[in-house]
């Protein structure tokens, strides 16, 4: 559920009850090569955009700024309820947002990156 943060702007939250280790999304968005990222990033910031940058690995960051998901919506924190999982499957790396506890109805979602 899509909802006003407390930490910052939008914030997923759970609408009810989780168990830990569920699979909660995967942070989706356009592939972005190292060549093209800080011009990218300059971008976005003189255009006063938030970044919704993931780096998936040293070829890949994922920018979900326009094209992502509710994946990008989940914040941060230094005490993580949630953290992502790198996961190779159908010839591709997906990066899984997965509970670190059980959570109870309206907890943020948060994780630390």
């Amino acid at each position: 559920k899509i909802l006003p943060s407390y930490k910052h702007g939008w914030g997923i939250f759970s609408p009810s009850g989780v168990s830990n280790m569920t699979i909660f999304s995967e942070y989706r968005g356009k592939y972005i090569k190292p060549s093209n990222l800080n011009k990218i990033e300059i971008f976005y910031r003189f255009s006063n955009q938030d970044l919704f940058f993931f780096k998936l690995n040293q070829a890949i960051t994922v920018d979900a700024t326009f094209s992502g998901n509710l994946g990008r919506l989940i914040n941060h924190s230094c005490k993580p309820n949630c953290f992502s999982k790198i996961i190779f499957h159908s010839l591709k790396s997906h990066i899984m947002i997965i509970s670190l506890k059980n959570l109870k109805k309206f907890e943020e979602l948060v994780y630390d990156y």
